[in-house]
């Protein structure tokens, strides 16, 4: 339902009023969009309409972005299966920012990414030791989910369908 496959905001409603947690998990072309938006504000290469309208979604249904998977695609080494960990912090607290500020002043450009609590006011471990074997799978069975939703379709009848062919 919705526009773009985005939910409507009375079923997210619907979700938060049963006491559930909501995520927008994202991935990594969504994570670059929202990384260019926190950089380059008015003049990023991206759709500004449709991210401010699913922007606008998340913040009025009270929902949370999950971004861990689309960064770490984003961060890792494709030859070492290294995750540049730097990188990796960098673009978390980009996502953070836009995640926090409220939606006019995304709209309006109103914010500035170097003012914002920056990677370097943090200890940036050299590696995500432990975390590179176990990321990178729960990663891919994300998006083997969704490759599944999009073959099948994402109809709430057709998600039994899709767990049970994952």
């Amino acid at each position: 339902s919705g526009h773009h496959g985005m939910p409507e905001l009375t079923e997210l409603r619907d979700i938060k009023s049963l006491g559930k947690s909501l995520f927008f998990v994202l991935d990594s072309c969504m994570c670059l969009e929202l990384i260019k938006l926190a950089d380059h504000k008015k003049k990023a290469k991206i759709s500004h309409k449709l991210l401010f309208n699913f922007l606008d979604l998340v913040k009025r249904s009270k929902a949370r972005l999950f971004p861990l998977g689309g960064i770490v695609e984003l961060c890792t080494d494709h030859d070492s299966k290294e995750i540049d960990s730097e990188k990796f912090y960098d673009f978390f607290h980009r996502i953070k920012m836009i995640e926090i500020l409220p939606i006019k002043h995304i709209r309006n450009f109103n914010y500035d990414y170097a003012n914002y609590l920056t990677a370097a006011d943090f200890k940036i471990p050299s590696r995500l030791n432990g975390f590179d074997d176990m990321l990178l799978p729960t990663y891919c069975c994300l998006l083997k989910l969704r490759e599944l939703a999009l073959i099948n379709s994402t109809r709430k009848d057709c998600m039994e369908k899709n767990l049970i062919a994952y």
